[in-house]
């Protein structure tokens, strides 16, 4: 059953997509710096996450697969694990696995459920084995009302049940100097910056024409670039000589010549800086199908930057996604568009609208981490203290 169990009781976390995956390390990190008395076991289904997850084994942290909701499968795992609280996020409910674990006295909660992630099958019309495997968690957070509503009258008590945002990691956003963002917002006084952070190599001539454009029109603009780490230096240079751009390379405490049209960094830590004094970042990875996205968005939304991306956001569609839904990102479909929108959401009104709705994004689910820690929490001390009376 994927490796020796640890010598202390098991919080067993199951996730059915890649955000909700994120969401939950987040909480297992959270937890086990808390509280060194418990280990932290992350499940997960391969058939509908993106990718296979690799098996972590650091002492506090497992990570296995969880595919068969067979009920052999199901003891095997229970007798091996033997969790002590369960928390499950999202649908796909494993009827088997779930009964048991209830049959086994583990306290069960149950977040980021709505009528889509319990399947047309279920809702409206649940037959009662799928009513009874409801009926073994203790605590629902349903994304909606409707869901709620369902959720009453499928004869969950309205006590246990409670909507909620949705799931979501809360990517503490990387630091930076406070004195180093000061003299580089009065270096630039006032002037107009947008970012492209990970920009890689088949972006840049997109992305370089895109700026060729926009500082005809907007004189003053400053792109600034943070290459992925494979994109060649001699070639980036090639690229921005031959569009005729005025550029130059840039480390903390360089001056920034008015003139310069395009600042090129290296620095590991440029972006912590960079999205907190861009109104607009691209994110590089996303503008073409031959490259992965690199920087998480809500890092950028978190530090008050607007978001403009490509088509191609990977295993990451999902917070795209949602901060789309808000109104804190912005699609772009090729060099000219790209420009436009650049001319467009410049003006500080227009990022500013957009910033404010990913950072409302990024930290409505902030309470929701928190009282899941709690109930994990209570839940494990609760029955430790019967299991220390039995």
């Amino acid at each position: 059953m994927a490796g020796p169990r640890p010598d202390r009781p098991v919080v067993w976390f199951h996730a059915t997509t890649d955000m909700r995956a994120a969401a939950l390390l987040d909480l297992a990190d959270r937890l086990c710096t808390q509280r060194d008395d418990l280990a932290v076991l992350l499940t997960f289904d391969r058939r509908h996450l993106t990718g296979p997850r690799p098996a972590r084994h650091d002492g506090a942290l497992y990570e296995i697969p969880l595919d068969s909701d067979h009920p052999g499968a199901a003891a095997e795992f229970l007798d091996h694990w033997r969790p002590a609280v369960g928390l499950w996020a999202g649908g796909h409910l494993m009827p088997n696995l779930l009964s048991a674990a209830h049959a086994a006295d583990v306290p069960l909660i149950l977040t980021d459920i709505d009528e889509s992630g319990l399947g047309r099958e279920v809702l409206p019309w649940l037959p009662d084995p799928e009513r009874a495997v409801l009926r073994v968690f203790r605590r629902v957070f349903a994304l909606d009302t409707a869901t709620f509503s369902r959720l009453q009258r499928i004869g969950l008590p309205t006590e246990a049940l409670q909507v909620a945002p949705p799931l979501q990691d809360s990517l503490a956003p990387p630091p930076c100097s406070e004195d180093e963002l000061t003299e580089i917002g009065e270096m630039l006084a006032g002037r107009p910056v947008w970012f492209a952070a990970g920009l890689c190599a088949s972006e840049a001539v997109g992305l370089l024409s895109a700026h060729r454009h926009t500082v005809r029109l907007s004189h003053r603009l400053l792109l600034v670039i943070s290459p992925s780490a494979n994109f060649d230096p001699a070639a980036l240079k090639a690229l921005l000589d031959g569009a005729g751009l005025r550029h130059a390379d840039w480390e903390p405490g360089d001056p920034i010549d008015e003139f310069v049209q395009v600042l090129v960094t290296r620095e590991p830590d440029s972006p912590a800086l960079w999205f907190r004094l861009a109104p607009l970042s691209v994110m590089g990875g996303t503008l073409s199908p031959d490259e992965e996205p690199g920087i998480h968005p809500f890092i950028p939304a978190a530090l008050g930057s607007a978001v403009l991306h490509g088509h191609h956001t990977g295993a990451q569609g999902e917070a795209y996604e949602r901060l789309a839904q808000a109104g804190g990102t912005q699609l772009v479909r090729g060099a000219q568009h790209l420009g436009d929108v650049v001319l467009r959401l410049i003006q500080p009104e227009e990022s500013a609208r957009m910033a404010l709705a990913g950072w409302d994004v990024v930290t409505e689910g902030a309470w929701l981490i928190d009282r899941l820690s709690e109930l994990v929490q209570d839940f494990h001390d609760a029955t430790g203290m019967r299991d220390a009376t039995a």
